[in-house]
């Protein structure tokens, strides 16, 4: 990995116009270069294009029919060529210096290929806490593995392959489990550099405890088939 390897950014959105411009501008207060950003519009029947298209040819817009979060970010990848690849929700905001202090961790820690962050929640303006969710631990500014976090090295999905498209909840905690199944350490920045906001339209509040459930039971039998 170079000094200056590329970074592919791949926000999936669906109907993310109330946030994503601060979402980009996340990006763009960023202090690493270069990146290509790619926004992939999961059918979104609200301003989110026109709101992409005001910051012309800094971002990549590509259209889908909506097909779950997992499809997006997978075309994300078959798009973007970077040696390096970054997630942010369309609704999440990285902290000022987070892409080069993951570079960092990844220079001094070459076996690593996915490095995340702490990271903090906040509640939108109006929105509740997700019923479920323990608030005391997310409050606690955790260890994040969640995609926002994420930079990974473009070779891990070589080894572990895309995100399941036929999941529509906790296809990301699916991915991680097949990272760690491969043996493919995972590194954590120790310092909060992503902000992960709570509002009443998160994807979270339509899952259920079993959907990680299932990924685990999944984890589990593909380990004893090895």
């Amino acid at each position: 990995m170079t000094a200056t390897a590329l970074i592919s950014v791949i926000i999936p959105v669906y109907n993310g116009e109330k946030f994503l411009a601060e979402t980009l501008e996340s990006i763009f207060a960023q202090n690493y270069t270069p990146l290509k950003i790619f926004v992939i519009d999961d059918g979104s029947t609200d301003g989110t294009a026109g709101l992409v298209s005001t910051y012309g040819d800094r971002v990549h817009y590509i259209y889908q029919e909506n097909q779950g979060p997992a499809a997006a970010r997978n075309r994300g990848l078959e798009l973007g060529d970077g040696e390096l690849i970054g997630f942010l929700d369309a609704d999440d905001i990285w902290l000022p210096g987070k892409l080069q202090k993951q570079i960092d961790y990844l220079h001094f820690h070459p076996s690593v290929g996915v490095v995340a962050t702490r990271m903090e929640v906040f509640l939108s303006e109006g929105a509740s806490w997700i019923f479920g969710l323990n608030r005391a631990y997310w409050e606690s500014r955790p260890p994040g593995l969640l995609p926002s976090t994420l930079l990974c090295r473009r070779n891990v999905f070589d080894s572990v392959g895309c995100f399941a498209e036929k999941m529509r909840l906790a296809e990301d905690t699916d991915w991680l489990f097949r990272v760690k199944e491969k043996g493919i350490p995972i590194g954590v920045v120790d310092e909060v550099l992503v902000r992960k906001r709570i509002h009443q339209t998160n994807l979270t509040r339509a899952s259920l405890p079993s959907d990680t459930m299932d990924t685990l039971r999944n984890s589990l039998r593909r380990r004893r088939q090895l």
